[in-house]
């Protein structure tokens, strides 16, 4: 009988560990782990095929962690250490920032990066994951969005400076005033 729920066990086992293995393969971010050794230094590095492709990496690349890190856009080093550091000194178990990332095609990936990592009893980091959301769009919509913003703003000026008076009118069907400038 023992046997018998022993090989039930470990086939339910197999089962969870491949379910779990689908997930992490597939996931739609960026997935990563870290096993940290005795030693206080990360060991090996788990990417999914979502991390990678974020980072411009292939799947060798990424399970070295200076690859990583040399991914890593240089004005984001700085922040990104102090972040880890904290973690290292005990002061928190995640972290999530937004950062870029210098793809090996030549454009920057924008990426929203959590940190969290799972300690031993004595406090000690054994493991830690990293998860990427790409959210380059979203940078770039911002952009956008800022320079239209800054030229509204930069017409507004002119034309209120201006000797003529400028109005604005919305269509029918109210006719509602939109801008006056200030000339009136």
């Amino acid at each position: 009988s023992s046997d018998i729920e022993r090989a039930a066990a470990e086939a339910a086992a197999r089962q969870v560990h491949e379910q779990l293995r689908l997930f992490y393969d597939h996931a739609p971010i960026g997935i990563s782990w870290l096993e940290w050794g005795r030693d206080g230094a990360g060991d090996i590095l788990h990417p999914n095929r979502r991390f990678c492709e974020i980072l411009g990496l292939t799947p060798e690349e990424a399970r070295d962690f200076n690859n990583v890190r040399r991914a890593t856009h240089p004005d984001d080093l700085a922040e990104q250490d102090a972040l880890l550091a904290a973690l290292q000194r005990g002061e928190g178990d995640s972290f999530t920032m937004e950062k870029r990332y210098r793809h090996r095609l030549g454009h920057i990936v924008w990426g929203r990066m959590t940190i969290a990592v799972l300690r031993a009893a004595d406090r000690r980091i054994t493991h830690q994951f990293a998860m990427i959301e790409d959210i380059t769009a979203r940078k770039q919509d911002e952009a956008v969005l800022r320079d239209t913003l800054r030229r509204s703003q930069e017409l507004e000026r002119i034309v209120n400076r201006s000797p003529s008076v400028a109005v604005l009118w919305k269509a029918a069907p109210c006719w509602p005033l939109e801008f006056v400038s200030a000339s009136i």
